[in-house]
């Protein structure tokens, strides 16, 4: 039978090599964690440089075209401005005629300025929408990546101990190591 002095020994032993293993565990588990947070950080960060690109584009290509547009308006209304000149000559000559193509010409303004008024809500819309959208996906994207930093384990201290709780669903394996240090693979169940 062994001695009251050696059981007590054995148990402060066995005390400080638990004591060692959890330390050792929570420096691994935090530095994994910190990579891993920084690896998606950097993905994050790519996944909204790409975006902020696409939308720079998106709004380059918006801006061309309507450019085209006004351009090509800027030579209707030229156009409108020498065939004013026109009927101004014939208004003296007879006064029935120059009120129609008055009347045309103002129709095909209103038309037009009414197409491009639609147009550039229409896009403007788009742009609204489309900046919504980013709005949700950056606010998943922050969701995730806030899970990914822990994976869902989260740390607790009580008067009986210290302990990892795991999220739902997890099954602990305790009888692994990682390089010669013994770790916790977390499985599912």
């Amino acid at each position: 039978m062994q001695s009251p002095s050696n059981v007590t020994s054995l148990r402060e032993r066995l005390r400080a090599k638990i004591e060692t293993d959890r330390s050792e565990i929570e420096a691994l588990t935090s530095n994994e964690l910190r990579r891993l947070a920084g690896s998606l950080s950097r993905q994050s960060s790519d996944a909204l440089h790409s975006t902020a690109s696409a939308i720079g584009s998106e709004m380059q290509s918006v801006q061309q075209r309507l450019t085209s547009q006004i351009d090509t308006l800027g030579k209707s209304l030229g156009a409108l401005e020498k065939d004013f000149r026109k009927l101004r000559t014939m208004t003296i000559k007879s006064w029935a005629k120059p009120v129609l193509v008055a009347a045309s010409v103002f129709m095909g303004i209103y038309l037009g300025s009414l197409g491009v008024t639609r147009y550039l809500s229409w896009s403007i819309e788009s742009l609204m929408r489309e900046r919504e959208e980013l709005k949700a996906e950056l606010v998943d994207i922050r969701r995730v990546r806030s899970l990914a930093e822990t994976w869902g384990v989260e740390f607790s201290e009580e008067p009986k101990g210290r302990f990892l709780i795991l999220p739902p669903g997890t099954k602990p394996e305790a009888d692994w190591t990682c390089g010669k240090k013994p770790c916790v693979r977390l499985g599912r169940r």
